[in-house]
């Protein structure tokens, strides 16, 4: 008699079904294609935000909200990211994804019009919506009709088609920017409202549902007894214990900061009752937060705030103290999302496999891929680091040293690369080890927690940045009681092009350096969120069930 094997790390955490060599589906071509196609924009609409978003908030003279501009979008991301995939199991994968694509539109449409950052901040948290459920039922959908040892090599096509997106959203940024400097930024929005309309138009047509049961799931969909089994008040508290947490990254007193500990500490008592006591079915299945699970969420979420991080705070950081333009900006950010795409489709070619693959070996060898993926992005960030904290700042054009600016580049390509590496092995680690029948909940949770790590990474880099550049210009031109210092002050905290056009030679040289300096405290916090994911990262490998 054979007797049960102990478990180990690559033991799945469910019983896992024999694979059936399921034929793929035979308009495949045109799922994908209708997936990936709101990917696409959902890709570039983030990054013509990064690249721009201060542009934008001294266009609508409130740079002081910078960091609303970066972290509204990224809130409601991560809210809903973790809700779509249940809700994706009770009203199926189609309806889900066209609802995702209803608030992404809308939420596109709302910031053309914004006439204040108050309003464009609440436009993009009405596209985060959408956008967090674009992003995380396109994965779901692929993974429906794709085995598990092909998955890592057409995660690695969307990363590329969405790394795509990410190169071509600044650039377009860029070119409407120079076009018109001073309303370009909403044609940037307003161009994306009928190409999110055809995306809904692909997926009404050729996507449908891949689930067990389909059917009869389709049938009963909008029944009452299906309704009943959305976990509402799991839901409500979940998501103001996310936004809680997330908005203590963003608080700018003590006061609003404690008041947000307060409102996290409650909501995560209230969530925990409710799950435990009286919800029937869980928004999120209680195993999908344990064991390997556990710590891959939490890798990624530290990986993740290494990335966001450097990604809004180096396009300042250029912006600022070496005077790139906005084009330049999206030149730059490309190499970076370049590199996303080649570490995916390294990563998916490493993971490959063929039919005769065990689950358990593709996810032992996706838990070593995405080590070797976040020590690409320790390195990188280290690089970025040691660039910023030594580069002079240049006032104009010939006193740049390329150089040093390649350099920052092949830092911001090397963590790239490294970011797309584990973003993929990961996900393969992830479906290995529940399986197609929980992979929803399961991926929407591992969403959630990258959603977490984009908006902290962001609005934490983001906060330290403002925050010490508001006390060392404050230092500088009030405290020292220079001329007209409050004046200097008040219009370089809502205006940084005043450093370039308008500030009074003398002050420059000076200010460029306090510009740099509160980047460069902004990327210390990042290499700390870069050690943490690689310390995580290795935990994996050693964790035993």
């Amino acid at each position: 008699m054979r007797l049960p094997q102990k478990p180990t790390e690559q033991s799945p955490l469910l019983p896992q079904p024999a694979e059936a060599h399921t034929p793929l589906p035979g308009n495949l071509p045109l799922i994908i294609v209708s997936l990936w196609t709101g990917s696409f924009l959902s890709a570039a609409d983030s990054t013509i935000v990064s690249t721009t978003a201060n542009t934008i908030a001294s266009l609508l003279h409130d740079s002081n909200r910078l960091a609303w501009i970066g972290t509204s979008y990224l809130l409601t991301n991560a809210i809903f990211q973790p809700l779509m995939g249940k809700i994706s199991e009770v009203f199926g994968r189609k309806t889900s994804l066209l609802f995702a694509q209803f608030w992404f539109g809308l939420g596109c449409l709302l910031c053309a019009c914004s006439r204040s950052v108050t309003q464009f901040a609440a436009a993009r948290a009405l596209a985060g919506i959408g956008g967090g459920g674009i992003s995380a039922l396109s994965s779901i959908v692929v993974t429906d009709v794709v085995p598990l040892r092909m998955r890592g090599m057409y995660q690695g096509y969307a990363n590329l088609v969405y790394g795509l997106g990410q190169f071509i959203g600044p650039i377009i940024g860029g070119i409407c920017l120079g076009v018109d400097p001073k309303n370009g930024w909403r044609w940037m929005f307003g161009c994306q409202v009928p190409l999110v309309v055809l995306a809904a138009y692909l997926v009404s047509t050729n996507v449908h549902e891949y689930i067990e049961n389909a059917e009869e799931r389709i049938q009963k969909r909008f029944t009452k007894e299906n309704f009943a089994k959305i976990d509402v008040a799991g839901s409500l508290t979940l998501a103001l214990l996310i936004a809680s947490v997330l908005l203590l990254f963003s608080s700018t007193s003590r006061a609003e900061g404690l008041t947000y500990v307060a409102s996290a500490a409650v909501s995560g008592v209230l969530f925990y009752l409710v799950e435990s006591r009286l919800a029937t079915e869980h928004i999120i299945p209680p195993f999908a937060f344990q064991g390997v699970l556990r710590l891959g969420a939490l890798t990624a979420m530290f990986g993740t705030m290494t990335l966001y991080g450097i990604n809004f705070i180096l396009p300042i950081y250029l912006q600022t103290v070496h005077g790139l333009d906005s084009l330049q900006l999206g030149l730059f950010n490309g190499f970076g999302v370049f590199f996303v795409s080649f570490g995916s489709l390294y990563s998916g070619w490493l993971l490959k496999h063929d039919a005769n693959a065990k689950d358990d070996y593709v996810v032992s060898k996706s838990i070593r891929t995405s080590i070797l993926g976040f020590l690409a992005v320790f390195s990188g960030s280290l690089l970025s680091l040691g660039v910023c904290l030594t580069a002079k700042p240049a006032f104009a054009p010939e006193d740049r040293n390329y150089w040093q600016i390649a350099l920052l580049a092949a830092g911001f390509s090397l963590a790239g690369f490294g970011y797309g590496m584990f973003l993929v092995s990961l996900l393969i680690m992830v479906v290995g080890k529940v399986g197609l029948k929980h992979q929803a909940s399961v991926t929407g949770m591992n969403y959630l927690f990258r959603s977490i790590g984009s908006v902290s990474g962001a609005g934490i880099t983001l906060n330290i940045y403002s925050t010490v550049l508001s006390k060392e210009l404050w230092h500088y031109f009030i405290k020292k009681k220079r001329p007209d210092g409050e004046k200097i002050y008040k219009t370089l905290m809502e205006n940084f092009f005043y450093v370039r056009n308008g500030l009074d030679p003398k002050y420059t040289t000076k200010v460029l350096k306090i510009y740099r300096e509160a980047v460069g405290d902004s990327l210390m916090m990042v290499f700390v969120f870069a050690t943490m994911a690689l310390t995580a990262s290795v935990s994996l490998k050693l964790y035993r069930t």
